[in-house]
This record gives C-alpha cells, structure tokens and sequence, in this order.
C-alpha cells in the first residue's frame, strides 16, 4: 500500500496522487478525500474498513488491477474491486465527481453503512460480464444516485440489495446506464426517474422483491438479448422487469428499438402505468411487448403501444391468479402494428371473477397493410367490458368467450372479418350500440 492508516480519528487526502499502489484506512472516525488520484495499483486503488464518515470528492481511481491476475474475480471481494467500504450500519458515505474507470476487476463496492449518496460520478469501462456487478452497494439502509454514469461495462451490472423486509430505500435520478444493467432487490422503495439506460441485456432494468416501486421519465433502449428464443409461455425478457411488488408506478417511459420485449410486471399486486411510450421493441424474437402476470389491480392508460416495428406477438399479455377479484383496465390508450393481439386476457375460471375492461383506445395497424388476428381477447374471465374503442384492421374486433357477464357497446369496428364473437356461461351478455364495418368479403 503507498498509504496504509488505522485505529485514527481523521485522515484527510488532498490533491495527492499515488502511482502502482493504493490506499487503505481501517477503522478511522472521518475519512476526507479530494482530489485523490490513484493509478495503476496492483491490487484495490482504495479500500475502507470500519469508521463513521467517508467523503470522496473529485477523485480518480484507475488502471488498478487483481492482486493474482490469474484467479477469477468474485463479485463481493473486496480485492476485486478498485474501491471498496466495508462499514457499520451507522456510518455515511458521499461520493461527488469521482471517476472509477480503467480498472482490471470491478468498478465500486459499499456494504453496511448507513446511507450512500452518490453524484456526478462516473464508474466506466470495468471488467463486466452478465450477472456480475461492476457495482455493488449491498446491506445499505439508504442509496441516493444522481447525476452519474455506468458505462462501458460489459453488460455487467449495478446492484442495490439488500435483505427484504428492512424497509430501505434506493433512488436513481437522472442518471445514464449504457453497457451496464440496473438491479434492485431486497428493497422497501426503489425510485427511477430521468435518465436512460442503453445497450442493457435481457434485463436493463430488474426490480425484485421490492415494496414499492416508481418508474417516472426514464428512456430504455437498445436492450439485447441473449439467450435464444424464449418458452412459448413466457413472452420475455423485457427490458424492464419488475417483479414481486406491492406496487408499480411506471409513467412516462420512453421504451424502445429493444431486441427484447418492454415491460414485465410479475407478481405485482397493484400497477399504474400512465402516459408511457412503448414502440420498435421485439426486434429479436415473437415475444410479448407488454406483460402483466397475477396482478390484483392494473391500469394502462393515455400510453402508446407501436408495434410496426418488431416481431410482438401480443401487445398487452394479462395472466391472472387464483386469489380472485383482480381487475385489469385498459384505457384511452393507443395501439399500433399488427401484433397477433392487442389486448389478450387469460383467466382462471368465470367463478374467479376477475375483470378486464378495455375502453376509448385506439388498436390499429397504422401501415395500411398489416392485420392483427384479434383486437381484444379474453377468456375465462369472469367479466369483459369492451366499450367505446376504435378497433381497425383485424381478423375479430372482440373476442370473449367462458366468461359470466360479456359487455361489448360503442366501439367503431371496422375492416374486421368477424366484428365480436361473446359467449358467457350464463348468457349475461350486452352488445349495443357498435358500428361494425366488415371486409367487403364478409358480411357477418
């Protein structure tokens, strides 16, 4: 080590620079660093062990490389990372306009403290690969980002974990991934707003086991993915997935040209998904673009669905349960391209009574040629609503069948073959008020 400090009160680095060696502190109250260059070290450029207070501010930690060049990384090791903090539950940590970049191993690893607030700072070019992450804050009771930039990692990831049930909370805030994944897990809140994330993998965006989760303004692009065509049963990846939630708030997201689909929602109870573009996703496989599976109560509304562009089998894909009573609305809202469906719906039964409602939306192909197969389908729902959309251009305008009650009213159904075909159980069935304008060669 080029600085070695322990057991101390305070040590404070300013405009200094160490060449081929890093820096370690172990169990100092303030750690103070600006300006601090690290470059080339054999080993971590700078590790922290123990203490209250780490400040890092306009620092440059690079070219560090393993301790046995030859022994394969392992995310968590401190000695794989050109800087790392392992600290008490009550200490703080600020990062401000630090560079990690260059760096053999991984790019930042934080675990135990308090909070972390991280900005304008950038961790780039560190070795990365799937599933791996570049950074990590791990055991942390509050993570802040800001303003900062993961690039040209090797699709390797930035991780926020931590063990569900705590109540913690994460937020990322106008900030740029490119080359680099997102993945949140364990966490009571977890907040994205602004930025981008570009050039992920399968996942870029990957929230699990989180409470509540809030997705505002944000651009996904560019995803790819990787790992052949997926199960007919599955519809993904997405670029984003958001899974095991309490609720989801997505609102205005900008998501597209992914080879993959982009948005799964898994096993999250409620879901508002207002105002979001969503158009050239698929590019890879048949997958379905949007995906909402077992959700208890869901909203799409005054969003855009464009698929002209890709190869979406189904816009909007609604899986439900068996807890019964979910209700999924789709509203005001406008779909473009000839996916195979628009909104399809598969229920658990007719006595389950869930809900789907699709209303004053707008399913069309929008080139003049394409023709999706159905505009909206649902099946052992308990209770259908289809009212006041525009539906052009398909095989069936509304499909519903198995359910208990059926009410298809007011749409403008044109260029179909077959305007609706409703079928319930118990007959409770209400189709008025549509204009349906049939393909000159059908008359039904």
């Amino acid at each position: 080590w080029a600085l070695r400090a322990w057991v101390v009160d305070t040590v404070t680095g300013d405009t200094t620079t160490l060449a081929t060696a890093g820096a370690r502190v172990d169990s100092a109250d303030v750690v103070a660093l600006r300006a601090v260059f690290v470059a080339g070290a054999r080993g971590p450029a700078l590790q922290v062990f123990g203490g209250e207070q780490v400040t890092i501010v306009e620092g440059d930690y690079s070219g560090a490389q393993p301790i046995d060049p030859a022994a394969p990384l392992t995310p968590g090791d401190p000695d794989d990372y050109a800087v790392s903090m392992d600290l008490p539950g009550s200490a703080t940590v600020r990062l401000d306009s630090t560079r990690i970049h260059d760096n053999t191993g991984f790019g930042l690893l934080v675990t135990g403290p308090l909070s972390v607030t991280m900005r304008g700072t950038t961790v780039e070019r560190s070795f990365g690969a799937l599933g791996l992450a570049v950074v990590k804050f791990s055991g942390v009771g509050a993570v802040t980002i800001a303003q900062s930039s993961f690039l040209q990692n090797g699709y390797g990831e930035v991780l926020i974990e931590d063990t569900p049930g705590f109540g913690v909370t994460a937020s990322v805030d106008t900030s740029t991934f490119d080359d680099t994944n997102l993945k949140v897990f364990g966490y009571g809140s977890f907040a994205m707003r602004g930025g981008q994330v570009l050039d992920g993998y399968n996942a870029a965006v990957d929230v699990d086991s989180t409470d509540v989760v809030s997705l505002v303004g944000t651009e996904i692009a560019s995803t790819q993915v990787g790992e052949g065509p997926p199960t007919p049963t599955s519809g993904g990846p997405w670029a984003v997935t958001v899974a095991a939630a309490d609720s989801l708030r997505a609102d205005s997201l900008w998501i597209h040209d992914n080879l993959a689909g982009a948005l799964g929602v898994l096993n999250v109870t409620a879901v508002s998904a207002y105002g979001n573009l969503i158009e050239a996703n698929a590019l890879a496989y048949s997958l379905y673009e949007v995906k909402l599976f077992q959700t208890q109560r869901a909203r799409i509304a005054q969003s855009v669905i464009d698929d002209r562009a890709g190869f979406a089998y189904r816009s909007v894909d609604v899986v439900y349960g068996l807890a019964g009573g979910a209700s999924v609305v789709v509203d005001t809202s406008t779909f473009l391209g000839g996916p195979s469906y628009g909104v399809y719906a598969g229920g658990s039964g007719a006595g389950y009574n869930d809900t789907l409602v699709v209303r004053g939306s707008r399913m069309q192909p929008g080139d003049g040629i394409s023709q999706a197969y159905t505009s909206v389908f649902a099946s052992s729902v308990g209770h259908v609503a289809a009212v006041g959309n525009t539906l052009d251009s398909a095989t069936l305008g509304v499909y519903a069948q198995y359910s208990n009650t059926a009410e298809v009213r007011d749409n403008v159904i044109r260029y179909v073959q077959y305007g609706a075909y409703v079928y319930s159980a118990p007959q409770g069935d209400t189709v008025s008020g549509n204009t349906i304008e049939c393909q000159p060669s059908n008359n039904s």
